[in-house]
């Protein structure tokens, strides 16, 4: 099945390839997030372009920093392949050893997020003009990127969360490029973006079954073979953790993994009881974690047992929590640090958020008529990330970050046809004027 409709079709914009547009897109994405990790360091009173603080890394880290600091130094002292990854996928930790082995200092890296911004804002400009075949479209889509608060809350802290966004939207962007031009450059391009995706948070494990989907059109023998490539690339990081955790733990998901079925169940369990019983969901889900550690399996069947025993309860809990997390509102700051250096900053609320995911579901909709696979993509995509979510409890927004970058060029999409109908009942209404009032000569 070909794609039909307006996202196949070569449109003048695509032809004229209008380079001074593409560039000031990605300077203005990346020139707000350099302002924004330049503002972000002078409230914390550090040196804004070094980013040296009197404090270490303490403005730009969270409870998860250690962890990540702790991996990228068993890197550079014991070497890549023998470091432990079963808390912490590789590709981040890389990052930081990286930046430590070149500076010394950890902060650096940060500015590579500023890098990645620019190429992503490109990345979903490029999308919206391919969905909608129209270029103010794009300009649309990177202003809404350049302004979305998800973005600046996130970009300034030593967290995975800000690349592996970024770099999502830039695969999947050179994916459809490869689809539609079937140049090398963009195969290898998708490839390397998938790869480090891949290997910078486990939110997107399940692409290498979903990936089909986008590659698939016929074509030649290259096509298919360097499509296969890039398929293959997604394998990498989850095959190369999961053979890990076999080789050192004798289990593909041991229960010190984040991810593993035994801490979202701790997550799922504690939720419940603080909904029916009153209790702290903080001392059950600690309590929990901390019996995990001593026993696994016992604790994952009780914790199982006790959610399975209330089916009624628990289904209601489970839905609740995937609209909590998709309706989560939009703030520029996640740290407590972080949350001075923002005081006045405008704030988008559930009601924007319920009104943002009815405006990309119709543009999905839309898209699912024009460009099926792209569009079933993006809903294995959705749900992946939103299915485990619902095991989890109250992070704000941080689970779903991805989701918000991705279906920026959908919700683009609505807003494109809307404008465009109301010009068209615009024009005949000032039609029928004119044939109602005639102007004489």
């Amino acid at each position: 099945m070909g794609d039909p409709g307006v996202c196949s079709q070569e449109t003048p914009a695509r032809r004229q390839n209008p380079w001074a547009l593409w560039l000031a897109v990605a300077a203005l994405a990346a020139g707000a997030q350099a302002l924004n990790l330049l503002h972000a360091a002078s409230e914390q009173g550090c040196d804004p372009t070094l980013l040296r603080c009197s404090e270490g890394i303490e403005p730009f880290s969270t409870a998860d920093t250690d962890s990540y600091l702790e991996l990228a130094r068993s890197i550079r002292l014991q070497g890549f392949f023998t470091s432990d990854y079963t808390t912490r996928p590789a590709g981040y930790p890389l990052m930081l050893a990286t930046s430590l082995l070149l500076t010394g200092k950890p902060l650096p890296a940060l500015w590579l997020n500023v890098i990645l911004a620019g190429l992503a804002g490109l990345a979903v400009a490029w999308l919206a003009v391919r969905f909608t075949g129209n270029k103010a479209a794009g300009i649309a889509a990177a202003l809404l990127f350049a302004c979305w608060p998800n973005v600046y809350q996130w970009s300034p802290l030593l967290l995975s969360d800000t690349p592996h966004a970024f770099l999502a939207v830039c695969a999947f962007a050179a994916t459809l490029r490869w689809r539609d031009t079937a140049r090398s450059r963009w195969a290898l391009l998708a490839g390397a973006a998938w790869l480090a995706t891949q290997a910078l948070r486990p939110t997107f494990m399940a692409v290498p079954v979903l990936l089909p989907l986008l590659l698939w059109k016929r074509g030649g023998r290259r096509y298919l073979a360097l499509s296969v490539v890039v398929w293959l690339t997604s394998f990498i990081a989850p095959g190369f953790q999961l053979i890990q955790n076999e080789m050192r733990h004798g289990e593909l998901f041991p229960a010190e993994s984040p991810q593993s079925f035994v801490t979202l169940q701790c997550y799922a369990s504690s939720r419940l009881r603080a909904e029916l019983e009153d209790a702290s969901f903080e001392e059950s889900r600690d309590g929990c974690l901390e019996a995990k550690r001593i026993d696994p399996h016992a604790t994952a069947a009780r914790e199982l047992d006790y959610l399975l025993s209330r089916p009624a309860p628990a289904t209601v809990s489970y839905a609740l929590e995937i609209f909590r997390q998709l309706r989560a509102p939009l703030r520029p700051f996640y740290y407590k640090r972080q949350a001075e250096s923002y005081p006045s900053w405008w704030r988008l609320g559930r009601g924007f958020m319920a009104f943002y995911w009815l405006t990309a579901g119709a543009g999905w909709l839309l898209l699912l008529r024009r460009d099926r696979r792209t569009a079933l993509f993006l809903a294995g995509l959705a749900a992946m990330v939103l299915l485990p979510a619902g095991l989890t409890h109250w992070v704000g927004a941080r689970i779903r970050f991805p989701l918000d970058l991705l279906f920026l060029p959908v919700a683009v999409l609505t807003a494109t046809l809307a404008v465009t109908r109301l010009l068209q009942v615009s024009k005949r209404l000032g039609r029928t004027k004119g044939k109602e009032d005639p102007v004489s000569a």
